[in-house]
């Protein structure tokens, strides 16, 4: 995944490449590969390469085009290569000579503003044009590249694949978004939206959108695409038709994501949705002659632990080339972590220990591809099915899946999880329910949750109930039925699926890393917007669709396994005992030596003293890390 940047002037004075060159080795870390600046008039653009596509060694960006001056930069990997090349008249070439800044500018000079649409893959880019001082931008449909911007209206306007490269063009002292900031220290605001960032002069493209700049109007922004725009051709008619059409595309998304001229590596759980990216992966570099799959796997120690008894059996039914990671017994590891916290370009990043041990290690493996399960989950999420079937009468089948669902997820499950709300909306009277709620305090969903960090008079300052409204709307599911009466839904165009998306990418990017997801496949999404919920979730099994295409190239107890075990607490615990020290010696930025938060000091001290009663649990840990990482981070920002 390379890094791609721009400055366009807009009051008349020429662009510095020196700024340029600056931005671009603030990346370095994005694209080891080369660097490559170029500067006309007000107009100044680069590219940091991380080379993992052959077209990638063939090209050289940023690219000018000899006819109509026309400069492009793009961070991409396009999937439809070959349609695109002969529809637009490269036939005549190998297709790895035709690098993507030229196959997408040619896509824009047919399509114009409507090629994005036309781009499989992932892909972020800039073409400009300075006849025309006419600039435009896209990005992926699920924001698998990153895009950021900064505007002055009249001034200037720059974008970068990292926020770190813009924040030396902002105003001096950098004005911070202190929503964002509580978004840090609560739970689930992360995914508040999909285009603010810490700083108020820089936000991000959301994904599927395109970005137009004119002198004249400052940017444009167009979404191109939502993910259920196109139902199925054909639309499957039998359950047997959806489960063949589901496994074809799911392959296929495997396979575009194995293209490259360097080796492949993978994250490995023991769940179903990296052990069936690994499955197929596997078959295919087999079959092509390739290099066995590289795999990192967190493990425990512990000989009762589900999730790595999964792991052993993937790795003694696959040729795989395995490491395995356990934080119990790998201090230097997470002190090496901990290390890189002040590097990270936002806090987010700090409780994703589990993930950050995986590219680090690959890392040091030289690997530069790691394909991963994201956001499965949200593909084949099963959205509000017990409560339509509830809606339609099917109480039966309400209590059998419940009584499923309980079996599937195990004793922590319960059946008055599932039924009570189903009870409470379908047979209650809705003005006992309305009375019910005025005694408990009015409505739930407004009230703001319990924050350990945050002092109340910041939380109204921010309106952090707002933001939590907000939130619910921004990752509710949309639904939708066709001309014919076919149900749509879909869970992951969500702004918490751009978030996980987003976070993977500023991870892997500090080891010159591409993630790669083939659950965010947009072929697969747009099918999977319209899957039927009864192939969803069946017998208590979620994704059970996934399960039954799988069950010839898993192992039976991968692709029916029951419950869900994650150690990524295990990582943030075992990075705490091993790093806390240090974490906890950084020094506060100036918002929480305003009094914005409790110092981590006084928490730590706080959950210690708890702590004699009983053990610091995982929720303490995430609150102690998420304090200790806003302290590290802004310090490079200062």
């Amino acid at each position: 995944m390379s890094a791609i940047a721009g400055v366009i002037t807009l009051d008349g004075s020429a662009a510095n490449i020196d700024v340029m060159k600056k931005m671009l080795g603030s990346m370095k870390h994005c694209g080891p590969d080369a660097q490559h600046a170029w500067q006309s008039d007000n107009a100044a653009f680069g590219q940091a390469l991380l080379a993992t596509t052959p077209e990638a060694l063939n090209e050289t960006q940023p690219w000018t085009d000899s006819i109509s001056a026309c400069v492009v930069v793009t961070d991409s990997r396009l999937d439809n290569r070959e349609i695109l090349a002969t529809a637009l008249g490269f036939s005549d070439r190998a297709i790895d000579t035709v690098g993507d800044a030229e196959l997408i500018f040619a896509a824009y000079q047919i399509w114009g503003e409507a090629c994005p649409e036309k781009l499989l893959g992932d892909f972020a880019f800039a073409i400009w044009n300075p006849k025309t001082a006419h600039l435009f931008c896209a990005r992926d449909q699920l924001g698998i590249r990153p895009f950021y911007y900064h505007s002055i209206a009249d001034r200037i306007f720059a974008f970068a694949t990292t926020s770190q490269a813009l924040r030396g063009l902002l105003q001096k002292p950098a004005v911070l978004d202190e929503g964002r900031l509580a978004d840090a220290m609560t739970d689930q605001l992360e995914g508040y939206d999909r285009t603010s960032t810490f700083f108020r002069d820089i936000k991000r493209l959301p994904p599927a959108h395109s970005l137009n700049l004119q002198f004249q109007t400052g940017p444009q922004l167009h979404c191109y695409w939502q993910p259920l725009q196109n139902p199925p051709s054909p639309f499957p008619d039998t359950e047997k038709q959806w489960l063949e059409q589901l496994e074809a595309l799911f392959v296929k998304a495997v396979h575009c994501r194995l293209r490259s001229h360097v080796p492949i590596s993978s994250m490995l759980s023991g769940g179903l949705d990296s052990s069936a990216i690994v499955a197929v992966a596997c078959e295919k570099l087999k079959l092509d002659g390739k290099a066995d799959l590289s795999t990192f796997s967190a493990v425990s120690g512990d000989v009762n632990c589900a999730e790595t008894r999964a792991i052993r059996l993937m790795q003694s039914t696959f040729n795989l080339t395995s490491t395995e990671i356990d934080s119990e017994n790998s201090p230097e590891l997470m002190q090496a972590i901990a290390a890189q916290w002040p590097q990270f370009d936002e806090p987010f990043e700090a409780s994703n220990t589990l993930v950050h041990a995986q590219y680090l290690i690959a890392h040091e493996n030289k690997l530069r591809i790691m394909l991963d399960g994201i956001d499965a989950d949200a593909l084949l999420a099963e959205g509000d099915y017990l409560h339509d079937l509830a809606r339609n009468g099917q109480w039966r089948r309400v209590w059998r899946e419940s009584r499923a669902s309980v079996r599937f997820w195990g004793p922590d499950a319960s059946l008055v999880y599932f039924l009570r709300p189903l009870v409470s909306e379908f047979l209650i009277p809705g003005p006992i329910r309305r009375f019910a709620r005025h005694l408990r305090g009015g409505n739930h969903s407004s009230k703001i949750p319990e924050q350990a960090l945050i002092r109340p008079a910041f939380a109204k300052q921010v309106d952090l109930a707002s933001r939590y409204r907000t939130l619910a709307i921004n990752t509710a599911g949309i639904k939708a039925k066709d001309n014919l009466g076919n149900a749509a839904y879909c869970a992951i165009s969500s702004s918490y699926t751009t978030a996980a998306v987003e976070r993977y990418h500023r991870l892997a990017s500090l080891y010159g890393i591409e993630p790669r997801h083939p659950f965010l496949d947009r072929r697969l999404v747009e099918f999977c917007a319209w899957l039927p919920q009864s192939l969803r979730l069946r017998d208590g099994y979620p994704k059970w669709a996934m399960r039954q295409i799988m069950s010839q190239k898993l192992p039976m107890e991968i692709a029916w396994r029951r419950g869900k075990e994650h150690l990524g607490w295990k990582f943030n615990q075992n990075l705490w005992k091993a790093s806390s020290h240090t974490l906890l010696s950084s020094p506060l930025h100036f918002c929480i030596k305003q009094a914005v938060f409790v110092t981590a000091q006084t928490l730590y001290t706080q959950l210690n003293t708890l702590g004699k009663v009983k053990p610091v649990n995982e929720e303490d840990i995430e609150l102690l890390m998420k304090m200790a990482a806003l302290s590290s981070w802004p310090n490079k920002t200062d």
